[in-house]
């Protein structure tokens, strides 16, 4: 009878386990998502992030808007999808399980 026990809680240790799993794995999927665009100067190497633009490609090479910094051309150097959570969540989070006071 004890291996029939040890079995049951084995059993039941593994799904609890799956559906921790499940569970973060759904909370990360629910995080709002937006599309990036980054710009690079194609000059001085300036870096502009903005949202992209219907037909932008990367590759594109834009007429407007020019970089601030020289007047070059800016050409699309990534399109990227990142999480919109904000930047203070991820700073202030708090690792280990030991508290300050």
């Amino acid at each position: 009878m004890d291996a029939w026990l040890a079995a049951y809680v084995s059993l039941a240790a593994a799904s609890a386990a799956a559906a921790a799993a499940a569970a973060a794995a759904s909370r990360r999927a629910m995080r709002p998502k937006r599309l990036v665009e980054r710009l690079r100067c194609t000059r001085c190497g300036y870096v502009v992030y903005r949202e992209p633009s219907r037909g932008d490609y990367v590759g594109l090479v834009l007429e407007e808007p020019r970089c601030p910094v020289c007047g070059g051309a800016l050409v699309v150097d990534a399109i990227y999808e990142e999480s919109a959570e904000p930047l203070s969540g991820l700073l202030f989070r708090r690792r280990g399980g030991s508290k300050k006071t």
